[in-house]
């Protein structure tokens, strides 16, 4: 994203639609510092129940998914948050659909 915003200051860039584990600091930096980068970010989500994360192998859990969007909000603080949401899986109880 840095060297692309570089290249090409005319153009606005969005990262989009990316899995909770890819989100360094640097990454959320050159979101914050750049001014052809948008400050929005589209973040879905599968589930908010942590033990069906696990059985869907998603490798978070509800409450990094929680602290990665306060942490995001940190580093970015205008920033746009957006997502879509997966809901109604199989053997899902009510309890955690809830």
């Amino acid at each position: 994203m840095d060297r692309v915003s570089d290249i090409a200051p005319e153009i606005r860039f969005r990262f989009t639609s990316p899995h909770p584990k890819d989100f360094p600091d640097p990454l959320l930096d050159v979101i914050a510092s750049k001014a052809n980068v948008c400050k929005q970010i589209h973040l879905p989500a599968q589930s908010g129940n942590t033990d069906m994360l696990f059985r869907m192998r998603r490798n978070h859990t509800r409450e990094s998914y929680l602290e990665l969007v306060d942490h995001i909000r940190t580093k970015i603080p205008n920033v746009a948050l957006s997502s879509d949401f997966i809901v109604g899986f199989c053997d899902e109880t009510e309890e955690e659909y809830l």
